[in-house]
C-alpha cells in the first residue's frame, strides 16, 4: 500500500492541472455541504446549552399562527403550578438604551424581561452574583434589578467583579446589578441573545406603558414559556394536561381563549414551530448544495475517466509484465483516494471560511446605536429631529419617561 501511495503521489505530481482541478471541485462541494448543514445544526438541531437540555419543553397555544403559539401572563401563572412540570419559566424580548451612568451614552440592547424561576428552570448558575428572587417578580415597577451578560460585563465594565450591587440605566431607570450570567447561555430563543435580564414585572416602566395590561390582559400573548419537566414524565402526558387546563380557560374566559389550545413542544418543534420558513429555507439550500455535490463527483468522473484513457499504454504495459488485474484496480483505487482526502482537507478549509462568514451575519445581542434619541430624558409624544444621529427626519413615537426600541 505503501508503494501503491507513492506512485500515487508521483502520478499526480506529474499532472498538477489534473490534480488541482479535481481536489479543488471535491473541496467546494464538500465545504459548501458542511456550511449549510453547520447552519441548520445551530438554527434547528443544536439542543439549548444548558444541564440535561432535553428535559426542558415549550408551551405553545393553538392555532399558533394567532400569537405566534405565545401564552399570556395571566395563562403561565394559571398553568405553571400543573403536576407535569418541576419548574416552569416565560420570557420576552426586549430592547431597551443602556448606559452604565447618567453621564455615559445610551446604547441600544437587546435582553430578556422573565419570570423568577428563569435560571433555576434552566439550571443555569451565575457566574457572580445571583439570579432573580421569587419576590422580585411580585409588583409591577418595583424591582429594578438587573442580570449582566458576560460579555457585556467584559466589554463595557472591564470584567470588573466590583460592578455587583453597582447601577446601570435601562430607558433612564436606574438598576441594580445583581448578577452576570455565562456567555455560553444563549437563553430561551435560539437566535437572540440577550446581553441584560431584568424581571418581567418591570415590562411596563421600562416600555413606557401607562397600564399594567401587559400583565394582566388574558389576550395578550407576548412569552415564550418553557419547563422543565418532572421525573418520570413524558412530554405526552404534560401535553395532554396542559391541553385540558386550556379546555377549562374557554369556559371561564370565552372571551380571549374560545378557540385556543396548547400543546407541550420538543425544542426542534418548537423552532420549526415558530418559524416554518426557516427549515424550508435551509432544506432548499441543502438540495441545492447536494446537487452542486453531485455535479462536481460527475466532472470529476470525467477527469478521471479522460486521464485512464490517456494511461492506455502504461496499464497494457503493466499487464503484459505480469501484474494482475485486481494489482491495478488497487492502485488506481489509490490514486482516487488521495484525490478524495485532498478534496475533504479543502472541503474543511472551505466550510470553516464560509461558517465565518455566516457568523458576520449572525444576530448581535447590542444593536450598538450610541445616540440621545434613546435617552428618555429627551422623549415625548413627538416627531422627533434624529438628523444628528445621521438618519432621516422622520417620527418617533413612545411615552414620556418612554420605552426603548419604540421606532
Amino acid at each position: 500500500m505503501l508503494n501503491d501511495l507513492r506512485y500515487a503521489l508521483r502520478t499526480l505530481r506529474r499532472r498538477p492541472g489534473f490534480a488541482f482541478a479535481a481536489i479543488i471541485s471535491i473541496g467546494l462541494a464538500i465545504g459548501a455541504n458542511s456550511t449549510i448543514f453547520s447552519l441548520a445544526d445551530a438554527l434547528f438541531l443544536r439542543p439549548l446549552e444548558v444541564p440535561d437540555p432535553f428535559g426542558v419543553v415549550t408551551l405553545a397555544t393553538r392555532p399558533s399562527s394567532t400569537d405566534d403559539g405565545r401564552l399570556s401572563y395571566p395563562e403561565y401563572l394559571d398553568v405553571r403550578s400543573n403536576r407535569s412540570f418541576a419548574s416552569m419559566a416565560a420570557a420576552r424580548i426586549l430592547r431597551a438604551g443602556l448606559a452604565r451612568d447618567a453621564n455615559t451614552q445610551p446604547e441600544l440592547k437587546i435582553g430578556f424581561a422573565t419570570t423568577a424561576d428563569f435560571f433555576e428552570t434552566f439550571r443555569v448558575v451565575p457566574l457572580l452574583g445571583r439570579g432573580f428572587r421569587p419576590d422580585e417578580n411580585l409588583v409591577p415597577r418595583r424591582d429594578a434589578v438587573v442580570v449582566l451578560g458576560e460579555e457585556l460585563w467584559t466589554r463595557d465594565f472591564s470584567a470588573d467583579p466590583s460592578v455587583i450591587g453597582r447601577r446601570v440605566r435601562l430607558n433612564g431607570i436606574d438598576f441594580e446589578v445583581i448578577g452576570i450570567v455565562r456567555d455560553s447561555f444563549s437563553g430561551m430563543f435560539d437566535l437572540a441573545r440577550p446581553t441584560f435580564f431584568v424581571p418581567l414585572m418591570m415590562t411596563p416602566a421600562l416600555e413606557g406603558a401607562g397600564d399594567d395590561s401587559l400583565l394582566t390582559d388574558r389576550g395578550r400573548r407576548t412569552l415564550t414559556v418553557k419547563g422543565r419537566l418532572r421525573t418520570g414524565v413524558t412530554r405526552e402526558v404534560a401535553s395532554h394536561e396542559v391541553a385540558t387546563i386550556f379546555a377549562g380557560f374557554a369556559t371561564a374566559y370565552p372571551q380571549a381563549n374560545r378557540t385556543m389550545t396548547a400543546a407541550v413542544l420538543t425544542e426542534l418543534q418548537s423552532r420549526i414551530d415558530g418559524n416554518p420558513y426557516q427549515p424550508v429555507w435551509v432544506g432548499m439550500l441543502g438540495v441545492l448544495t447536494m446537487v452542486l455535490l453531485t455535479i462536481a463527483c460527475g466532472n470529476v468522473a470525467n477527469l478521471v475517466l479522460g486521464q485512464a484513457s490517456a494511461r492506455t499504454r502504461e496499464i497494457g504495459l503493466r499487464l503484459a509484465i505480469g501484474a494482475s488485474r485486481r494489482r491495478l484496480l488497487r492502485q488506481l483505487m489509490t490514486e482516487s483516494l488521495v484525490l478524495a482526502f485532498g478534496g475533504g482537507v479543502v472541503g474543511v478549509l472551505f466550510a470553516g471560511a464560509g461558517v465565518t462568514l455566516l457568523r458576520m451575519f449572525a444576530p448581535s445581542s447590542g444593536l450598538d446605536v450610541p445616540t440621545p434619541l434613546f435617552d428618555p430624558r429627551r422623549w415625548t409624544k413627538h416627531r422627533a429631529d434624529v438628523l444628528d444621529c445621521g438618519w432621516e427626519r422622520g417620527p418617533v413615537w413612545s411615552r414620556a419617561g418612554g420605552a426603548g426600541g419604540a421606532l
